[in-house]
């Protein structure tokens, strides 16, 4: 009999109360950066235990005696499918969920309705959350610089730095008379001269704004970029596109020059 321990909310941090592997089974946990290099080889995979961040890409599926959740670990390239056996029924997991999985690898032919191409997790410990929970902030630098032109307000709010992305959080108002674009498509952070474009992220808890801001509406969220140390100096971004269709904006209008130290205020 597995005890599943399970927890909701949104940004959740890792769970503790690790449930102990028997003495038999190595003991350091596999986790995401591991998952890939030992994913095809059941060998290797039987019997250990895990920590595992992943997003579900199906609805749960009732099994006898409990419930089977699917879902991408590699979930920025959906990729590297694995299924998390929940002992017992629960309601809250939907679609689209990110989930934290403490638990062990067993033999997929145990739950017949697993993929038995796909390595099969009993889960002892679930966290059900949503991006930002399963990929917390390290460090969370605020800014909340703001600037303005021809009738567009944007606010540079925060930058969280987490291990595998960077997200920049952004508040556009449209205090003109038409329609504003405000696409992620030309937001960029550059360092060193090198320019980062933004992507759009897959799954709950980064919203992007609508890239089509209407008269007297602001609209807020964020935007994902690939990691990078908030130690290595100050950096810029610059937002290329933003404006209203009919006026020529300068790639200079947006741009905001960010300093994680501290020594060098936020400045547009």
């Amino acid at each position: 009999m597995v005890s599943t321990t399970i927890l909701f909310g949104c940004g959740e941090t890792q769970p503790t109360n690790i449930t102990p592997s028997s003495a038999s089974s190595p003991t350091t946990l596999l986790t995401n950066s591991q998952w890939p290099s030992t994913y095809s080889d059941g060998a290797a995979l039987a019997g250990r235990r895990v920590d595992l961040r992943g997003r579900v890409y199906s609805e749960p599926i009732l099994t006898e005696g409990g419930m089977l959740l699917n879902a991408w670990v590699d979930f920025d390239n959906d990729q590297l499918s694995t299924g998390f056996f929940v002992a017992g029924v629960m309601d809250g997991v939907e679609k689209d969920d990110f989930i934290w999985v403490l638990g062990r690898v067993v033999d997929a032919s145990s739950v017949d309705e697993a993929d038995g191409s796909n390595p099969l997790v009993e889960v002892e410990q679930l966290t059900v959350t949503d991006r930002v929970g399963v990929r917390p902030a390290g460090r969370i630098l605020t800014v909340r610089q703001a600037l303005e032109h021809n009738g567009a307000r944007v606010v540079l709010e925060r930058i969280e730095f987490s291990q595998e992305e960077v997200r920049v959080y952004v508040s556009v108002e449209n205090r003109g008379d038409e329609v504003l674009r405000a696409f992620g498509t030309g937001l960029r952070i550059e360092l060193g001269g090198t320019p980062i474009p933004a992507i759009v992220s897959v799954g709950k808890g980064v919203t992007p704004p609508r890239g089509l801001v209407e008269p007297g509406v602001t609209e807020s969220g964020g935007f994902q970029f690939p990691p990078f140390d908030p130690k290595g100096g100050s950096f810029v971004v610059r937002w290329t596109n933003l404006g209203f269709e009919s006026s020529r904006e300068s790639s200079e209008r947006w741009v905001w020059l960010v300093d994680p130290s501290g020594s060098i205020r936020p400045e547009g």
